[in-house]
This record gives C-alpha cells, structure tokens and sequence, in this order.
C-alpha cells in the first residue's frame, strides 16, 4: 500500500505535539498514520481519549482501535479499550465517549482521575455535537492537560476549524485538506420517485425493500460477487437488512443464486456506518442518505420535497406563466414534477467533482454570552475542584467585570454568586444559597457540593434518552440530545 504524503506529514506534526485536524471523515484511513504518535504516549503511561460524534458506532471504532494498535505493537490486547461510564471509574489505556454520554456531568466526576492523565484526544465528527454539546465537552476538555494533543477527524465544514479551537483551547493551525481520489470516477443519476424497480424485478413482492437493495441485487445478477449498502443516519439500512430477509427466495430467484438466506448474507451485506468504509481496489458500493438530499437542498436555496411538489408551488409562486390573466391567481401547473435537485446535480458534477466545498456544510459556534458563560462554569464547579486561575481564565470573557488574580477568595466567591443570582434567582432563594454559601473552598480549589441547588439550576441541560426499540432497559440508548432540544431535532427530521 502506498502511504500519503500529507497523512505523513501529519503524523510527523502530531508526534510534535501540535494538534491536527483532518478533513476526511472516512476515519480507518488514518490507521497506518494516527497511532504512531497514539502508541507512543500510551507506551508513555498517558491516557488516550475518543469523543465520537454519532452514536451506534463505538462497538465498530473500537474494534477499528483494537486492530490498528495491533498493526503497530504485533502485540494482541496490548491495551485495554473500555467506554466511560458512571458506574466506575475506567482504568483502561484508551477511553471511548459517546454522544449519549457527553451530557453526564457524573462520568466526568467519576473518571477524573482517567482524564487527568489524557494527553491525546481524537475526535471523530465533533460536528454533529457542537451545536448542542459545547458546554459540555468543555467538562472533558478542562479535565484533560492543558498540553494534550488533539486528533480532529471530520467532513470538510466552514467554521470548523474556529469552532473546535474555541473547543480545545487552542489555535489549530494545522489541517489537512481533502484529498482528491486518483482514480477515475463514474456516475449515475436515476429517477428515484418513479416506478420503483422493485414491482418489476420483485412483481409478487408487496413489501419496500428499499432502493439499495434493488441496486446491490441487480449487480450480482451481473456478476458482482459483493454487494455493499451503506447509510449515514437517516435511513433504517439495518431494517432493510431484516426485512430483505424475509424475501430471500424472490432474490435469489432473480439473481440466479441457491435458493438460500445464508446466500444473500453472504453476497449482500448491510451497513449504518457510513465513514468505516475502507478503501479497497475494487468495491460495489450503494450510499444512500436522505439527510443529505435535505442538506443540499437548503444550502443551494433549492426548495423541493420527495416528489418536488413544494418546488412547484414555490416555482408557480414566482413565475408570471403560472399566474392567471384575469384574476391573478396562482394555478397548478401540470409536467412540473421533475426532480429539480436531481437536475442542478446532473448539470453542475464538474463543479462537486472538482470542489469538495462546492455545497458547504455548516459548523455552528458557541455564542459566549455571560448567561452561557455562568452556566458552564456551574457545570464545572460542581463536578469537581475548579482552581482560582481556571475561574478567572472564564470570567475574563465577561465584559465590565473587574476582577483581577489579586482579588481575595472572599471576593472571587461573592462574584460568582452575584452572576448566578442575576441568572437563577428563583433557585437561590428556594435552597438559601448566599454568598458565603454557594462556593466551597479546599486548599485553593473551589467547588459547589449543594446538588439540590445544581439539579434546579441546569437541571435542563441533562440528557433525554431514546430508548424506542432498546431491548435492555437503561443500558443500551439508542440516541441522546439535551432535554429541552429533543423536540427540535424531531422537527427537523
């Protein structure tokens, strides 16, 4: 296999300790290059921590871990990969953070110890989380040393890069960019909200199979001897895993193969994880993701739904041909039912093949109000000991407040109080917080031990969990967002 230059150089950057993002989310590409500077610290005693960015995938990363350490050492197990949880803390090499733990201030209190020895963090998209989650991976990041090199794995997205060095706290200088595969590439565009092929090729087959399957099952009818299917987020690619199953005696009919399910789960294999992908010489590969299509569309200012109608109206609203002479009144036009997006796509390919930014995604960034500012350095408060440095380090960033790192304990507590009353009034009075009562001292260290007042006071900001189709209760969450964004997200869907 022949190595990346830039990949290389990359690693020679990470060896020296400045951190590096890379705008490539297909992650097992980094295997050959990221542990050898990963290797080394843990060989080092330090810690190493992975914050993934989608959830379902752990089980996969650290499988992918286990094997890439493996390809370094020779050594089986040379270190133990273990997920952080609440129940006890980790005392294993390399830890794994998923988004449904990212909002647990008692993870962070329990594997203080475990995050204190960190010194190399790998991100695997941190942009599905840090429009939500900022507050909170600021937790794990003032746990971990100052000095910690951090490993950034994700999609090319503008404003990422200013938003996980506001993250990490540091200036992230260094990236690497897309690469632009080598080979030549082909494409083919269908009219997916026809006729489904299914109702021809499958005619007594009533159930959706899903326009992936269609495809795979075709191509081994013409001789591909694997079929892969992958999906990002939105689509069920594992139910239809399932349900094609069922059906397994129409495909294997069609492809000319044993009359088997073991057959089709051999020759077609089914997979939700999008960026696991490896590269190989040759593959036939199915990728489907309906978000994506969403994502497009808003960012082209591009309006249309499954079966574009909403383009039409947005069209005829626009269009003199659509508006009656005599009344001036919008009628609907007939033929108009072309899958515009599809259109601009098949028209523009030169522009996406050559620029991988053509469509840009969107990194949000954390808006430092003083509320948000007050929030955050309650949550870190009471999950631990908080220095005199670190509390002045935050409310440096409110303006007009005069305090200084010669200011006393006495007034550095009674300025913390004063910004949490002006916020959570309410809440101060219902617990008798004070001054001299919120912020308890120890040897230098500051913390807040009143979990009453805490629970009131961001209680909103605790996770609700998916737990829809979870067959062992309270351990296995199917997804997580803040409590008070879970009915954003479904409204977005």
């Amino acid at each position: 296999m022949q190595l990346d230059e830039g990949y290389v150089e990359a690693t020679y950057r990470l060896m020296n300790g400045e951190s590096m993002l890379f705008a490539n989310p297909f992650y097992k590409d980094f295997s050959d290059y990221i542990f050898l500077p990963l290797n080394r610290a843990a060989t080092k005693e330090n810690k190493i921590l992975f914050i993934l960015g989608q959830n379902g995938i752990e089980e996969d990363v650290a499988e992918w871990i286990s094997e890439s350490f493996l390809g370094v050492t020779s050594i089986p197990d040379m270190w133990e990969i273990g997920r952080l949880n609440s129940d006890a803390a980790f005392g294993g090499e390399v830890g794994i953070v998923t988004p449904a733990d990212i909002f647990s201030r008692d993870i962070v209190s329990v594997n203080s110890k475990f995050l204190n020895d960190v010194s190399e963090v790998v991100m695997i998209e941190p942009s599905l989380f840090v429009g939500t989650s900022q507050l909170s991976i600021s937790l794990y990041i003032s746990e971990i040393r100052k000095s910690a090199t951090f490993y950034i794995i994700d999609k090319n997205s503008d404003g990422l890069v200013d938003t996980m060095s506001h993250i990490v706290r540091q200036s992230i200088k260094e990236v690497s960019a897309t690469t632009r595969e080598k080979n030549r590439i082909s494409y083919m565009l269908w009219k997916a909200d026809g006729e489904q092929l299914n109702h021809r090729i499958f005619p007594n087959v009533a159930r959706y199979l899903g326009v992936g399957t269609e495809l795979m099952i075709a191509g081994i009818r013409n001789q591909v001897k694997l079929a892969e299917w992958y999906s990002y987020s939105k689509f069920p690619v594992t139910d239809m895993k399932w349900i094609s199953g069922q059906y397994y005696q129409a495909l294997c009919e069609y492809a000319s193969l044993n009359p088997k399910q073991e057959e089709i789960e051999k020759r077609m294999h089914f997979n939700s994880n999008i960026w696991s992908a490896e590269k190989a010489d040759y593959k036939y590969l199915v990728v489907e993701d309906r978000s994506e299509e969403r994502r497009v569309v808003k960012e082209c200012t591009i309006y249309t739904s499954m079966d574009a109608r909403d383009f039409d109206k947005l069209y005829q609203k626009t269009s003199k041909d659509s508006c009656d002479a005599e009344k001036g009144e919008v009628y609907q036009a007939e033929g108009k039912e072309a899958r515009i997006v599809r259109v601009y796509m098949e028209y523009n390919s030169a522009i996406f093949e050559a620029d991988p930014k053509a469509i840009p995604a969107f990194c949000p960034d954390y808006s430092r109000t003083e509320r948000n500012i007050v929030i955050e350095l309650l949550m870190k408060l009471s999950s631990g000991f908080v220095s005199k440095e670190e509390i002045l380090k935050e409310l440096q960033y409110i303006e007009g407040l005069d305090i200084t790192d010669k200011c006393t304990k006495y007034e550095l507590k009674s300025t913390i109080y004063d910004l949490v009353f002006k916020y959570f009034k309410d809440e101060c009075a219902q617990f008798v917080v004070t001054e001299t009562t919120l912020v308890d001292e120890r040897n230098t260290l500051f913390t807040i031990s009143n979990s009453d007042f805490i629970n009131a006071a961001i209680g909103t900001l605790k996770c609700a969990y998916y737990v829809i189709e979870d067959e062992e209760s309270e351990k296995h969450y199917l997804d997580a967002k803040l409590l008070d964004h879970v009915y954003q997200a479904n409204l977005s869907l």
